[in-house]
């Protein structure tokens, strides 16, 4: 059957994404005519494509990305080896309606996509064929799981700053202070361009710089030592960060206090908020929380809040928030 159809219609391949997140499939109550699939591209932008005939009806598959994602689909070919039937399941168990012909095929040749690794469940992107009957031949990319935020852990209140999700991280830029850490400012590079995100706060004494070899490796774990430091409010006394191969950063600060090991397979943006000017005392260094998608952590003594985003991989309570494949 591959051989036959492989030899028939036009080949499409939608490449791999951030994530899918919108699925409208056309059927004429025999075939299924056509496909509209929507996804998420690493930029954040949305990128819309279409393969196969728009006749008959057209329907949307509903599920709530990116808390809830496709994991698997299955179809079946008929005997004239055209598409018959379409169904489309999801991580949170939801099953789309039998798209196509839903009183079974005779004979049915039942093919089922379905990723068969744990670190890559969700469907990323497909590819496939169709001719001017409508789909001919599905198959699909697997990649980790799309993005998502959690609650808020820590401070309120702030101007926000969101760096984005990236492909890399380069290079980690931490200012230090009298008693603890004032800034945080990151370069990332997606494809060949270098993205050099915004510095958040403001290096009173010193700055460190960490860089990644991102060709090669990529970072998966910060550790961060929270500590009050004599004051009420709970603030980061120091920071380190590593690799998956085990390159692994100086301890920058001074570890004390409560120590957070944030683990993931992939860490690839930040973002957070931060206290006007007007409300911050450097020179008492005024401390604030800040918060993280796998875990809490605190980043400065100024008053700023951050976030990580992070690829799927995290084995403490809370999930990650961005996956790539």
């Amino acid at each position: 059957m591959e051989h036959l159809l492989k030899s028939r219609g036009n080949r499409f391949n939608d490449g791999v994404f951030r994530g899918l997140s919108g699925v409208y499939v056309g059927d004429d109550g025999v075939n299924v005519t056509f496909l509209k699939l929507v996804y998420e591209h690493t930029s954040g932008e949305t990128i819309e494509v279409m393969h196969g005939v728009e006749i008959g009806n057209v329907e949307e598959f509903e599920f709530s990305y990116p808390e809830e994602y496709v994991t698997s689909l299955e179809w079946t070919c008929g005997v004239h080896l055209t598409l018959r039937r379409l169904i489309f399941r999801t991580s949170n168990g939801r099953t789309s309606r039998a798209f196509g012909n839903d009183q079974g095929v005779f004979p049915e040749i039942p093919v089922l996509v379905e990723s068969n690794r744990d670190e890559a469940p969700a469907v990323v992107g497909f590819r496939g064929r169709y001719d001017h009957h409508g789909i001919i031949e599905l198959k699909a990319y697997f990649g980790p799981p799309p993005p998502k935020k959690l609650r808020e852990i820590g401070g309120l209140g702030g101007e926000e700053w969101d760096d984005g999700k990236h492909e890399h991280v380069k290079t980690i830029h931490i200012g230090r202070g009298a008693s603890g850490l004032t800034m945080l400012q990151v370069d990332y590079k997606d494809g060949t361009t270098l993205v050099q995100g915004d510095r958040h706060g403001m290096v009173t004494l010193s700055e460190d710089t960490f860089e990644i070899p991102y060709e090669t490796d990529h970072l998966v774990t910060v550790e961060v030592y929270r500590n009050k430091v004599g004051r009420e409010d709970e603030c980061i006394s120091a920071l380190r960060f590593k690799t998956r191969n085990g390159l692994v950063s100086e301890m920058y600060g001074v570890a004390s206090g409560e120590m957070h090991s944030l683990t993931g397979h992939k860490v690839v943006g930040f973002f957070g908020a931060q206290m006007s000017d007007n409300n911050i005392d450097l020179s008492s260094e005024i401390c604030s929380n800040s918060y993280i998608i796998y875990s809490p952590w605190f980043l400065s003594f100024l008053s700023l809040r951050c976030m990580c985003y992070a690829i799927q991989g995290c084995v403490l309570a809370f999930k990650e928030y961005y996956v790539r494949t």
